[in-house]
């Protein structure tokens, strides 16, 4: 994969999860996103231009944190570990900032020369310390730094589970669980569906896991349950329910099937109460033969 191809893919990172971030009212920063490639050992400073938009003088003091992304919700979370906040340093321990003016914080990623290809997801962030009596207190506004550090990357996705509520399905609908782990080194997004397939080989659904195209970065979940459409008298026994995927620039595939059965709850109890029906029978035809043999 060229350096070109990493930074085409950070910046579509950089779009997906930052661009909700939201100015403060304060003070408002640009750029809202950085996306670069480094090498093993390489040095860089990243700026952001802070401004004060309000009619007070304000004091921003540099923060460095780091994300990761909710398995279910796709929001990024703030407050995540990640051993490239310790790279970055600020140059400067605070700006003062006249109504009306700008300044500008650096930050200089330093990054190690035994450093591991693979991806950093990181805010850097222009912060207001709280202070009695603030208008804004310890608000923080933030830029993405999404870091790739070049060289080979392993792309790959372990399934955690695929699985269904019950085997065992009475009512018309159920629900199918998906949990994947991005257990490479840079962030993928996964495609695919998953196919209901009835005893006689017919499609009766097949639902897109992923339809709003969501990365999974590198060491992140991904975790979705999928509701089921009717199902339909016709469809009575065994179900097949198939998984397919492809995943990373290469396309990689997985694949995995289970299977559940369906019978309608009419049946289900119909066919409990059938069964105790003939087992009465069955005893009471005997207790009568034995009343015979005994007389």
């Amino acid at each position: 994969m060229t350096r070109i191809q990493y930074y085409i893919l950070i910046c579509f990172v950089a779009v997906v999860f930052f661009s909700d971030t939201k100015q403060s009212h304060a003070i408002t920063i640009s750029p809202l996103r950085h996306a670069i490639v480094l090498e093993k050992g390489e040095e860089r400073t990243v700026s952001l231009a802070v401004y004060n938009e309000t009619a007070e003088v304000v004091t921003v003091v540099p923060e460095v944190d780091a994300f990761s992304i909710h398995p279910k919700t796709g929001v990024a979370q703030f407050g995540a570990p990640d051993k490239a906040k310790t790279w970055i340093s600020a140059a400067q321990k605070n700006q003062t900032i006249v109504p009306g003016d700008q300044k500008q914080l650096d930050f200089l990623i330093r990054v190690p020369k035994d450093a591991k290809a693979e991806s950093h997801h990181i805010g850097l962030f222009a912060t207001q310390p709280s202070t009695l009596g603030a208008v804004t207190i310890g608000s923080r506004t933030g830029s993405l730094l999404s870091l790739h550090i070049a060289g080979e990357v392993e792309e790959s996705i372990a399934l955690r589970d695929f699985s269904v509520e019950k085997k065992l399905v009475t009512t018309p609908k159920t629900t199918l669980f998906l949990h994947l782990n991005n257990a490479g080194t840079i962030h993928l997004v996964p495609t695919g569906g998953i196919r209901l397939i009835n005893r006689k080989g017919e499609i009766l659904e097949d639902i897109s896991i992923n339809p709003e195209e969501s990365s999974v970065l590198n060491g992140e979940q991904f975790v979705r349950n999928y509701a089921t459409s009717q199902l339909s008298v016709k469809d009575v026994g065994k179900i097949r329910v198939q998984l397919y995927m492809k995943y990373g620039i290469t396309h990689r595939e997985m694949s995995h099937e289970i299977a559940f059965w369906y019978i309608p709850k009419i049946l289900f109890y119909g066919g409990i109460f059938f069964g105790i029906s003939i087992l009465i029978g069955m005893v009471s035809v005997w207790y009568k033969k034995l009343l015979y043999a005994n007389d």
